[in-house]
């Protein structure tokens, strides 16, 4: 049973409402038009962005060579030859069995 009643639903509801509302215009207000601001939070993820570029790329490559082989594995399995697939790509196997559904 739930401890609030209906019209302390409503006050709260109200109450996020009305905080929302101030943080979005807050933000418009303050710094969506400063410009000093928006060149400084500009360089902050540029910089940002270069320091991890090694670290985004790797990511990527491992999420695509994940993708590939769940691809790859759901083909082999459609077409009922799964042990097919494990003989063929043994390495890929063991990397990666642990993110099949089956």
């Amino acid at each position: 049973m739930s401890q609030y009643t209906d019209e302390d639903l409503k006050i709260i509801i109200e109450k996020y409402e009305t905080s929302k509302k101030y943080r979005a215009d807050y933000y418009r207000n303050r710094y969506k038009t400063d410009e000093s601001f928006r060149e400084k939070h500009k360089e902050k993820s540029r910089i940002n962005y270069q320091r991890r570029k090694q670290v985004i790329k790797e990511n990527y490559q491992k999420q695509k060579e994940l993708k590939q082989y769940l691809s790859n594995y759901s083909y082999y399995k459609k077409n009922n030859k799964v042990e097919e697939f494990i003989i063929k790509y043994p390495e890929l196997h063991e990397k990666y069995k642990s993110h099949l559904a089956d």
